[in-house]
């Protein structure tokens, strides 16, 4: 008897001792391999999405929606069209020195394709798209779809918003004119140079290919409000300004 519980001490000796081998071999290659482990774990894809409840998607996806009706319309649509929130899937790779990840804002990691800014801002996007100039930071591809960061869409309508309320703006903002003959506003040539951003030469072009509606009265050329509607609804408009 005593020697059985001899035998059973001494095995249950060796095991503790295996055990606290096993441990420290256990130790010893986490220590020389975490960075390594932690950096191949953040490789695989995660669960990460990106905050829609917050979003300016959410918040002007009436907006959007009209104006892509209105695409819809002129032929200008079709349903491969990428997804229009997203994540930005480089997020989930980024490690700091110590090989932890990156937590990053999420107006930074919310990406919304071009194709959505653009709906977004509608008729203006010509215009707008000079404040859309942004550092290569702001702008992603992904899947070879070109992502706009969402924190510089906030930006740009920040600054369309403060401007809106600035004197300077309403004096330079084109003021439609009222002819009898005419039921809505109209626009001069000089307004819709400004508008459409082009040179004299060009809007005359404009006119003489069919391309620009317009109303002659005397030597007097105007434009009206559905006349500069149908043209920047142009497909073949919209395709040169994207």
């Amino acid at each position: 008897m005593t020697r059985n519980r001899e035998l059973y001490f001494e095995a249950f000796h060796v095991e503790i001792r295996f055990m606290g081998y096993l441990f420290r071999v256990i130790f010893q290659l986490w220590q020389q391999y975490s960075n390594d482990f932690l950096y191949l774990c953040a490789k695989f894809p995660s669960m990460s999405k990106p905050n829609i409840t917050d979003s300016i998607w959410t918040k002007y996806q009436s907006i959007v929606e009209e104006n892509k009706n209105r695409r819809k319309q002129k032929g200008d649509w079709n349903e491969d069209e990428a997804d229009e929130l997203i994540y930005d899937p480089n997020c989930e790779n980024d490690l700091d020195e110590e090989g932890n990840r990156i937590s990053f804002p999420w107006q930074y990691s919310n990406l919304l394709s071009a194709r959505w800014v653009q709906d977004l801002f509608g008729v203006d996007w010509r215009a707008v798209q000079k404040l859309m100039s942004v550092n290569d930071g702001d702008l992603v591809f992904v899947d070879d779809v070109l992502y706009y960061r969402e924190q510089h869409v906030i930006y740009v309508l920040d600054i369309l918003q403060t401007l809106a309320k600035s004197t300077i703006v309403n004096v330079l903002r084109p003021i439609p004119q009222v002819i009898k003959e005419i039921d809505e506003p109209i626009y001069t040539s000089k307004d819709m140079m400004r508008i459409l951003n082009v040179k004299e030469t060009t809007l005359s072009k404009l006119r003489a290919n069919f391309e620009l509606g317009y109303t002659k009265f005397g030597d007097k050329i105007v434009y009206t409000h559905k006349d500069l509607m149908d043209f920047v609804f142009n497909p073949k408009y919209r395709n040169e300004a994207v």
